[in-house]
């Protein structure tokens, strides 16, 4: 039972999950990306394996991602709060809060949401077993347009908040 919240498993307050503000890209240029970026991982800290539900804080100037795609895994992204861009391939567009959106896995277009105000929302999504036996969440998209086309991990599904 966590003794702040008088909540015990399966519940949880996202609020305790500590956020992880680190990124795996392997160079600064693309770690700047998402600078600003806090993920609270809620979906591994419940000890789900099939899906990955991350609560995601965007501070202003700071995105989710670079642009990417998956080959299988779905990917949902639900605003929480605050205004998010939605880049994709066919543009821009605002997201507020109560919207979502949803990238079918094998469907390339690159995509990643872009704080210009500030948001929180959570992305979800399904991991693939062979990245889950690795300890690894998401799926590697056969393409990332920001990144010169290099398949780059997935940076987790989304629930936003921008601040």
């Amino acid at each position: 039972m966590d003794a702040k919240t008088g909540l015990r498993r399966p519940a949880l307050d996202p609020a305790t999950v500590p956020p992880r503000t680190t990124s795996g890209y392997p160079t600064e240029a693309m770690r700047a990306v998402t600078n600003g970026r806090a993920k609270r991982p809620l979906g591994d800290t419940l000890g789900l394996t099939t899906f990955g539900v991350n609560l995601t804080r965007l501070e202003p100037g700071a995105a989710s991602s670079l642009r990417h795609w998956h080959l299988r895994q779905d990917e949902f992204v639900w605003v929480l709060e605050g205004h998010v861009t939605l880049v994709t391939d066919e543009g821009e567009q605002v997201l507020g809060p109560g919207t979502c959106a949803g990238f079918p896995g094998g469907t390339p277009n690159g995509h990643h949401l872009v704080n210009d105000v500030g948001a929180r929302g959570v992305p979800r999504g399904r991991r693939s077993p062979a990245r889950r036996r690795r300890g690894l969440s998401g799926s590697r998209p056969p393409g990332a347009p920001d990144a010169g086309g290099l398949a780059l991990p997935a940076q987790g599904r989304h629930a936003v908040r921008v601040t």
